[in-house]
C-alpha cells in the first residue's frame, strides 16, 4: 500500500479532506459551504453544523482504506496568536482524532494559516523557511514571517477591514454569489481603466475601511460595475505592495488564502522572489495540513 498523509480543514468556507503523499502529489476531496442568496456568509453555528453533515462524505471520496496512513493533520484554530478560535474546527478535530486513534498513527495540529502557507509552497521550487509569507483572506490580511520551524508571526495586517472582506461586500451589494472573488475577479477583466492609487497605510499596515467608502461613492456617482471591481483589485494591489516595501523589496514572498487567486494581484506582484499558491490551491483546502502532517512525521 502506498504511504500517504491525511490532512482535515473545516474552515469558514468549506469543507476540506486531502492525502498528501511523498512524492509531493496530493489528491483533494472539499466542497463549498453554503449560504443564502445575499448573504456575508454564514453564523458559526450554522457552518460547523454543515462540516459536520458533509465531512463524513468529503473523506470517503478519498478511499482511504487504500492507503497505509502514516499520520492525520488538521487545522485547530485559524492562526497561532493565543486567543485565536473558531468553533467550525471543531468538526474536523473531532474526526481527526477519530481517525488517528483507530489507525493507532500520530495526530499533528497545525493553523488554517499554516496549511494555506504550506500549500503555496507545493510545487515552488526550492523556496524553504525563512521566509515571509502574506496570508490574504476574508478573515485575514497580513505578512508574516515564517521560520525554519514554520511558526507563523505576524509582521504586518490590515488593521481594520480585512481584503477579503471588501471584496466580499462589494460583491454581494452588486448581486454576486458569496464569497464573490471569482466573480468578481471576471468582471475587473472587461475594465480598460488605469487606476493610479495611494492606498491608506500607516507604519506599513493598510486600512480597508476607506476603500469600502470609496467604491460606494464610486456606485453611487454611476460609475460601471467593471471599473468599480477593478478599482477595488487596484486598491489592494497597491497596499500589498506597500506592505512588501516596508519589510524589504529584496526578500523573499509566498502569497496564499482565497484572495490571492485573483489575476490584478498576481499581475501586479509577480516576479524574482515571489511564489503564488496554484489556483487550485489558493481558497481553504486541507492538502497544506496534510503536507504539513508529512514534514512533521519525517
Amino acid at each position: 500500500m502506498k504511504n500517504a498523509f491525511l490532512g482535515i480543514d473545516t474552515s469558514c468556507y468549506r469543507t476540506s479532506a486531502a492525502l498528501y503523499f511523498e512524492d509531493g502529489s496530493y489528491i483533494s476531496s472539499r466542497k463549498l459551504l453554503e449560504t443564502k442568496k445575499g448573504s456575508l456568509g454564514l453564523r458559526q453555528s450554522d457552518a460547523l453544523f454543515m462540516h459536520v453533515r458533509d465531512l463524513s462524505s468529503i473523506l470517503k471520496k478519498l478511499n482511504i482504506s487504500e492507503y497505509n496512513i502514516k499520520a492525520v493533520g488538521v487545522s485547530e484554530k485559524p492562526t497561532e496568536e493565543e486567543k485565536s478560535y473558531m468553533p467550525v474546527f471543531l468538526a474536523g478535530i473531532l474526526a481527526a482524532e477519530a481517525i488517528a486513534d483507530s489507525l493507532g498513527v500520530p495526530l499533528y495540529r497545525f493553523t488554517h494559516q499554516q496549511g494555506h502557507i504550506r500549500a503555496a509552497m507545493i510545487g515552488g521550487g526550492d523556496v524553504k523557511p525563512p521566509f515571509y509569507a502574506f496570508h490574504i483572506s476574508g478573515g485575514t490580511t497580513e505578512c508574516t514571517f515564517v521560520d525554519e520551524k514554520f511558526s507563523c508571526k505576524p509582521i504586518l495586517k490590515s488593521s481594520d477591514l480585512k481584503a477579503g472582506q471588501a471584496i466580499d461586500r462589494l460583491g454581494v451589494r452588486l448581486g454576486l454569489d458569496f464569497p464573490a472573488g471569482a466573480e468578481l475577479d471576471e468582471l475587473s477583466k472587461k475594465s480598460n481603466l488605469e487606476f493610479k492609487i495611494k492606498p491608506s497605510m500607516k507604519n506599513g499596515n493598510p486600512s480597508f475601511s476607506g476603500l469600502q467608502n470609496k467604491y460606494e461613492k464610486m456606485l453611487a456617482d454611476g460609475k460601471k460595475r467593471e471599473d468599480v471591481a477593478k478599482f477595488v483589485f487596484v486598491y489592494i494591489a497597491e497596499a500589498l505592495k506597500a506592505m512588501m516595501k516596508k519589510i524589504g523589496d529584496n526578500e523573499t514572498f509566498v502569497f496564499s488564502g482565497g484572495v490571492s487567486a485573483n489575476s490584478v494581484i498576481r499581475d501586479t506582484l509577480s516576479g524574482k522572489g515571489r511564489l503564488f499558491a496554484s489556483l487550485e490551491l489558493c481558497g481553504d483546502n486541507a492538502v497544506g495540513v496534510a503536507a504539513l502532517a508529512c514534514d512533521r512525521y519525517e
